[in-house]
């Protein structure tokens, strides 16, 4: 009898281990599936990606695939496993751009105007990227670049020799490099910087309307800790930027765009930026002005190689950005309305791979994936060979898309092939 009640004992306790285990893997599967659906949000049909990135992900680039679904899940394929995520260095445009030239034809979409500012970019490498491309598209108009830090505080915290160097750069290419700019009140700052810098072009400017304004991954500081845009920072964050669409409506041409780049995980996304955009306005003598919200567009780090996206508090450590998106706004009239302004820009149907084999674009990545592929099996490395899909077919995705300004227009469907792309076995 008493080995009965121990065998049912054991038995109960069985059952119940078996069913916290299913709950367990029933939250994480939730979880999984909520990060997809959060960060890739399809049904406002305003999420974009770059064709670069769809054409490097149907090469076999597993990061640029991690970047367009963020944590993979297929619907009613529970318990499925995928190949895991690779460094953003392994991308196959990012490998080959060691030994090329940068590109100007994927920058035709996020660059088309002739004046352009960076806000707040840390140690300026961002905007080094950028003015390697605008040099490749002969870029004439002006590029201002600034840094929320004074020049000395930028050198202690990511060192003389390279704020050095990268300034330089930057000075030679034509840009006007300024410091000390406040994303809160830039027209002011702007002129106050313009006064204290020795660069020629600088006085010209002070006055400068953009057509461009680009802040990527803004946050109030998190201190020496290091806790940037944590949990107990998103009102501070929220404030941060109401004050700064306030400020750059105010310098923005109307017509102009305003890109903010940020991450779209959990607490970033209760930041809600599309909404704090919508309370901004600028009277002006003939009308009032706002930012009217356009699209969100997958980052792609991978356009803008020698960035280097580091931590507000410490100047050290990077983040992950393969979850970040880009929103789009655009300076108009507050009396037009939305299919007035154009902001979602001229649309075409088209079939995917027609649009991504008409510049070439699929045959050299592809070709360039293959060669990847061939020197890491040379050199018997299993680890470099992992960082690109090996499938047959993995590049006919035959989709019909929307096209829109340059820019593929993205589906739950389309992210949903994706994923089965990155399938195990």
């Amino acid at each position: 009898m008493k080995g009965k009640r121990k065998g049912e004992h054991e038995g109960e306790q069985w059952k119940g281990k078996k069913q916290k285990h299913a709950r367990v893997e029933e939250e994480e599967e939730e979880e999984i599936r909520s990060y997809r659906f959060t960060c890739r949000r399809c049904e406002d049909d305003r999420l974009f990606c770059y064709p670069e990135v769809m054409a490097c992900t149907l090469s076999g680039c597993i990061p640029c695939a991690y970047k367009l679904v963020v944590q993979p899940f297929i619907k009613h394929e529970q318990g499925s496993r995928f190949r895991p995520n690779r460094r953003p260095e392994e991308c196959i445009r990012m490998r080959a751009a060691a030994s090329s030239p940068p590109a100007a034809s994927d920058l035709a979409a996020l660059l088309p105007k002739s004046s352009i500012l960076t806000v707040g970019d840390g140690d300026l490498t961002f905007s080094m990227s950028m003015a390697r491309r605008l040099r490749a598209s002969e870029h004439a108009g002006c590029f201002v670049a600034t840094t929320h830090l004074s020049r000395r505080s930028l050198e202690e915290a990511y060192g003389k020799e390279e704020i050095g160097k990268t300034i330089r750069e930057l000075e030679a290419s034509g840009a006007v490099v300024l410091h000390e700019v406040d994303a809160t009140d830039l027209s002011s700052s702007i002129s106050r910087s313009c006064r204290k810098s020795r660069q020629q072009d600088s006085n010209m400017i002070s006055d400068l309307r953009f057509d461009l304004v680009v802040w990527n991954f803004p946050c109030v500081d998190g201190g020496k800790e290091g806790k940037d845009a944590q949990l107990e920072e998103i009102e501070q964050n929220k404030d941060l930027m109401s004050k700064f669409f306030m400020s750059v409506i105010k310098i923005t041409r109307q017509g102009g765009q305003v890109h903010v780049s940020h991450k779209t995980k959990p607490p970033f996304c209760h930041w809600n930026l599309p909404e704090l955009a919508e309370s901004a306005g600028h009277k002006t003598e003939q009308e009032e002005l706002r930012l009217g919200f356009v699209r969100r567009v997958v980052f792609d780090r991978s356009m803008f190689p020698s960035y280097h996206n580091r931590k507000v508090a410490t100047g050290r450590g990077r983040f992950p950005t393969w979850d970040a998106v880009t929103y789009v706004w655009r300076c108009t009239s507050r009396s037009e309305k939305e299919e007035e302004m154009g902001g979602r820009g001229a649309q075409e149907r088209v079939a995917l791979m027609h649009l991504l084999r008409r510049e070439g674009m699929i045959d050299r990545l592809s070709e360039e994936a293959r060669r990847q592929r061939s020197s890491s099996s040379s050199r018997g490395s299993g680890e470099e060979r992992g960082c690109v899909l090996d499938k047959a077919g993995v590049h006919e995705l035959e989709e019909e898309v929307v096209v829109c300004d340059g820019m593929i227009r993205l589906s739950d469907k389309i992210l949903d092939s994706i994923c089965k792309l990155l399938l195990l076995g």
